[in-house]
């Protein structure tokens, strides 16, 4: 099996939804953007599957390894990392936004509490907001791809979306990620668990990226599908933990799938 079925084999069995997203991008660029959505999900599951924290370092540096030799010419042999580095020299990619990415998962290995606000900002956005950055100079094919803070505006909205999706199998690993002290609270005249607020600040982010939609090219719109799913959110919450903690009802990757295809059927969020 080469590098680019296994990769997209990866996605199926991993994330339907990322799977289903990579669809949407052109043929010629497809498996470079799964091998980048694949680098995403490798370092996501990593506290899933070590039983020590230690082991968990060891994988991340693995990582950079990996991704530092790689493009110079010393590839892994890991499908991921080699297609990783190979998309990497291709479309002229920043080297360093994956490093960013990899450094951004040290959190996820322990049990901190994420401090506040600032620092979630800095954690979603050298995670999905680097993997969305990343996604929209690929499609450019290396050069110039519009607004870069439109790429940390979706990455906070999807970022969110996946920390309370966390609650589905873990309401203790979802929490952690709400910052101990937020001080901003969005409508001061209702009260407002640390979750709500979070959830008010994602919608925030994603009136933003609908409100510039008309400045995103229509070759870069495939990059911003998942956001639909953030969208109808609101919709998907069967009920909230004591501490405010949304708990949605999953979507069927059916329904994944026509989510995101509408999306690009009616060229909107």
């Amino acid at each position: 099996m080469n590098h680019l079925d296994h990769n997209a084999q990866f996605l199926r069995e991993n994330s339907r939804e990322f799977y289903y997203w990579s669809l949407f991008f052109p043929a010629d660029h497809r498996g470079a953007a799964q091998a980048l959505l694949c680098f995403e999900i490798e370092l996501a599951r990593i506290p899933e599957i070590v039983s020590d924290v230690s082991l968990g370092e060891i994988r991340l540096q693995w990582w950079r390894d990996a991704i530092n030799n790689g493009v110079n010419g010393a590839l892994s042999g890991h499908p991921v990392s080699d297609a990783a580095c190979h998309a990497l020299d291709r479309y002229s990619l920043p080297k360093q936004a994956l490093l960013d990415m990899i450094d951004a998962r040290t959190f996820d290995l322990y049990d901190d509490r994420m401090p506040d606000m600032a620092s979630l900002e800095g954690y979603l956005g050298e995670t999905y907001g680097c993997l969305i950055r990343l996604l929209t100079i690929l499609l450019a094919d290396g050069r110039d791809s519009g607004p870069a803070r439109l790429c940390g505006d979706a990455g906070m909205v999807m970022g969110i979306r996946k920390m309370f999706e966390k609650s589905l199998s873990a309401v203790s690993k979802a929490e952690r990620f709400i910052p101990a002290a937020i001080e901003t609270v969005i409508d001061p005249r209702k009260p407002s668990t640390g979750s709500t607020i979070l959830e008010d600040i994602a919608s925030k982010h994603l009136n933003i990226v609908i409100g510039s939609w008309a400045e995103i090219p229509d070759y870069l719109k495939s990059v911003y599908l998942p956001l639909r799913i953030s969208r109808s959110n609101s919709g998907r919450v069967r009920r909230r933990t004591d501490n405010g903690l949304p708990i949605y009802t999953p979507l069927s990757p059916i329904r994944i799938l026509m989510t995101l295809w509408l999306c690009q059927l009616q060229k909107r969020i």
